[in-house]
């Protein structure tokens, strides 16, 4: 499928988006990106700007995280959050679902949700994180039917 390691490389997000990533660990990231042509590089939303300044001039992409880790911040935090990324340079969003919602049963909300913020934020490409590890199988066949539904 891949010819080498260089064609598998362009369908990778490579990710920082732990709560104690320095700027010297995304600048790192980012040339790490460089290095072996990820696709693009995920960071939290206060990186957006440095992450999009040390990938100018590449065709490498910043994504930003929404609502992470949990999902559970109110849509109105999300479309905030997804909007302001956007300005600050990215190019992607990965909404996290609301994993409470999910296991409340509730996928109207989790649909409402993440359809609102894909509405807000046009233009883009819209992924969700899916916290498979915390979901039981029917969780996650129901949430990935409920993402392709509204777009992501």
């Amino acid at each position: 499928m891949f010819k080498d390691a260089s064609h598998l490389a362009q369908i990778i997000d490579h990710t920082i988006v732990r709560p104690d990533a320095t700027i010297d660990d995304v600048a790192r990231a980012c040339e790490e990106a460089k290095k072996y042509g990820f696709a693009c590089v995920v960071v939290p939303s206060c990186h957006v700007i440095r992450a999009r300044d040390l990938l100018s001039g590449t065709l490498i992409k910043v994504c930003s995280v929404v609502g992470f880790p949990h999902g559970s911040s109110t849509t109105t935090v999300k479309i905030v959050e997804a909007m302001e990324a956007m300005k600050n340079g990215a190019s992607e969003l990965d909404i996290t679902a609301n994993i409470g919602m999910v296991k409340s049963g509730r996928y109207d909300v989790v649909e409402v949700d993440i359809k609102n913020v894909i509405a807000m934020t046009p233009g883009k490409v819209h992924k969700v994180i899916i916290e498979t590890g915390s979901l039981t199988e029917d969780e996650t066949v129901r949430l990935c039917e409920l993402c392709m539904r509204v777009g992501a």
